[in-house]
């Protein structure tokens, strides 16, 4: 399956990937398990991150499940990835670029997806999120994070956009502010055109948790009924 490109958003996390890996990504103890609060028994035996970074979330799963996927956009973070996975002692895992993902076979339990959807175009987005459904095994779950609300300043938001859509003024900027890295763009998703995603793929949305990190959200959990 295509989704389109996504040459542009490679080469910003190929850069973060190489220089600094571990400021791109976050981790937010309210998703901890102990607070989550899903009222269902989670066990799964094959589980694929989608935009799994530096592994934050692949390393303890790993010590969990069967065998884990991890995907990502940025070689160099992949890389990270496998050498945090190595040094925990993990064998069974598979480490996918975004292209790659499309094309794979494998069928999982669990897939999951956070901050990563709000800086993938939604055109491109749409078709991910279906993807992963399409993957989950029947009586699987998934957890879906899309962002839908740019909850920054007025001057803030014109500002990103000018960014997003004129790279090279972000170059000047930075250059002569000193600062280092180029521009990490976010995208706001239609709630309408995230719920048809997940039905095209075969998921049903059990319940959402809003979510706020300056952009407003939601998780969606979701899973695919048993056959």
């Amino acid at each position: 399956m295509s989704v389109g490109s996504m040459d542009r958003e490679k080469k910003v996390w190929e850069e973060y990937g190489a220089n600094d890996a571990y400021w791109a990504v976050v981790t937010l103890d309210e998703f901890r398990d102990s607070n989550l609060g899903l009222g269902i028994e989670l066990r799964p035996q094959r589980a694929l991150d989608y935009g799994c970074g530096v592994g934050r979330l692949l390393v303890p799963l790993s010590e969990r499940c069967a065998s884990v996927t991890g995907v990502d956009i940025s070689e160099n973070m992949l890389a990270e990835t496998r050498r945090n996975l190595e040094a925990r002692g993990a064998t069974t895992f598979r480490l996918l670029t975004d292209k790659a993902f499309m094309e794979d076979t494998e069928r999982y339990d669990f897939v999951h997806t956070f901050i990563v959807l709000q800086h993938i175009d939604p055109a491109i987005g749409y078709k991910v999120i279906a993807r992963m459904l399409e993957m989950l095994e029947p009586g699987g779950y998934g957890m879906i994070h899309v962002t839908y609300k740019d909850l920054a300043p007025a001057w803030r938001k014109l500002r990103a956009r000018v960014y997003r859509n004129a790279p090279a003024v972000h170059k000047v900027v930075t250059s002569l502010t000193g600062r280092k890295g180029s521009f990490i763009p976010t995208y706001e998703y239609d709630a309408v055109r995230v719920r048809e995603a997940i039905q095209s793929g075969g998921g049903v949305e059990l319940f959402t948790t809003e979510t706020d990190h300056g952009l407003g959200g939601e998780m969606i959990f979701v899973s695919k009924p048993a056959e």
